[in-house]
């Protein structure tokens, strides 16, 4: 009975959490689109502004997946590879960008970064013996990203030497959603044990019935939720008479609506759902093709 109970709230697959993820993509880059021609306090401001807010939850929900990814791929090295491939045509789009399109996307992030440096340090943490202190390389960028952003808005400098479409945006941020989220299954299994061995099933088994599927979504959701209180309280450290904080990169007032992925996670059941294969080639192929679609788009109504 509790089985079913749990079963009837458990109801995204990977799929759809992939699919809402580009939803929420496209959404954020739409803001940014329409911020580019908006005027301030117009009324296509206030609309960019909540494109950009949705926005906001679609960054959890990839880190989600690249944990879940990492995780249950059948090869680490490739997994990481087509991260590594996406990363690079991202990099050289933004670089050609002023040429081809007349924008300048020199201050754009590239989320692949993100996406590949925290694959790479779970793939450390998940190799055995020394191989685990490869770790302390993609660690390391992450931390120096911050401290680079924090150096940055507290003197009202841009460092120039580390190009902003190599750098991950969300260093610290996606850290620790990817750490919460991969480790939370190991988390689940600890508290769970004694209950497990008193009803006579493995651990193992335990991960993969709606009781601890229930137990996993919840500490997802706490590490998101304190993640996100956590940076959100860092935000108010140093905060300037503007508002502003040089420990908060992020842009928490805003980024915090991010916590409302939460709400996806809780309703997740652990299993791949749809996986067609030309969906497989579509995820790797949706950022760069959204892109240019949105370009085009803005462009035929808008102009240069």
């Amino acid at each position: 009975m509790n089985n079913q109970q749990t079963y009837r709230y458990q109801i995204l697959s990977e799929f759809w959490i992939k699919v809402l993820g580009f939803v929420f993509m496209a959404c954020d880059h739409i803001g940014v689109f329409m911020l580019s021609y908006a005027e301030p306090s117009s009324n296509l401001y206030e609309a960019a502004l909540v494109f950009r807010i949705i926005g906001r939850l679609a960054f959890p929900l990839f880190c989600f997946m690249l944990a879940e990814g990492m995780r249950y791929t059948h090869s680490k090295p490739k997994y990481l590879l087509r991260l590594l491939l996406l990363h690079l045509l991202i990099t050289a789009a933004q670089l050609l960008a002023p040429y081809f399109f007349h924008i300048d996307l020199s201050n754009a992030a590239n989320p692949f970064a993100d996406l590949l440096l925290l694959g790479l340090l779970l793939w450390a943490l998940s190799s055995k013996g020394w191989y685990k202190l490869l770790a302390l390389l993609p660690l390391g960028v992450l931390i120096l990203c911050y401290a680079v952003s924090v150096y940055e808005v507290y003197n009202d400098v841009t460092v120039y030497w580390w190009p902003f479409s190599l750098r991950p945006g969300y260093s610290m941020l996606g850290l620790f959603f990817a750490l919460g989220f991969y480790y939370s299954p190991k988390i689940a299994i600890f508290a769970s044990h004694k209950v497990n061995q008193s009803i006579g099933i493995s651990d193992e088994t335990f991960l993969e019935i709606p009781s601890g599927r229930r137990l996993i979504n919840t500490l997802n959701f706490a590490f998101l939720l304190s993640t996100m209180l956590l940076f959100w309280c860092i935000s108010y450290i140093g905060m300037t008479s503007t508002g502003f904080s040089p420990f908060d990169p992020f842009g928490m007032r805003v980024e915090s609506w991010g916590i409302l992925a939460g709400i996806l996670l809780l309703l997740y059941r652990g299993d791949r759902g749809y996986d067609a294969k030309w969906f497989r080639y579509f995820e790797y192929a949706f950022y760069p093709l959204h892109i240019v679609i949105l370009y085009l788009i803005f462009f035929a109504i808008f102009g240069a």
